[in-house]
């Protein structure tokens, strides 16, 4: 069974990873597709050229609502494809996520 871990140097790199993420623990859940941690980047995680990822908790998310309104801007447009990964790590998950633009 592969282990998560970042790309060893000179590994071709199927994703970047933004230093605030290299703790999370959906990282390990990653097998066999190598990532490197790369500071210039704007969204958590760089997936391709036109593709990004932005990480929500929803236990973090009802402590301060609107981070994850400032990461969307922050990432603004310039990825073609732009996802939320959400993880629903409380009871009540309805509550949390509903959309107030």
């Amino acid at each position: 069974s592969a282990s998560a871990m970042a790309a060893p140097p000179g590994a071709r790199i199927a994703f970047r990873v933004h230093p605030r993420q290299v703790k999370n623990p959906v990282l390990k859940l990653v097998c066999n597709v190598p990532w490197r941690v790369d500071a210039d980047i704007v969204p958590d995680y760089v997936l391709g050229k036109t593709t990004c990822a932005v990480y929500l908790s929803l236990r973090y998310h009802t402590l301060h609502p609107n981070y994850v309104h400032q990461r969307i801007r922050q990432v603004g447009r310039s990825f073609t494809l732009r996802l939320l990964l959400v993880l629903v790590d409380v009871g009540d998950n309805e509550r949390p996520i509903q959309v107030r633009w």
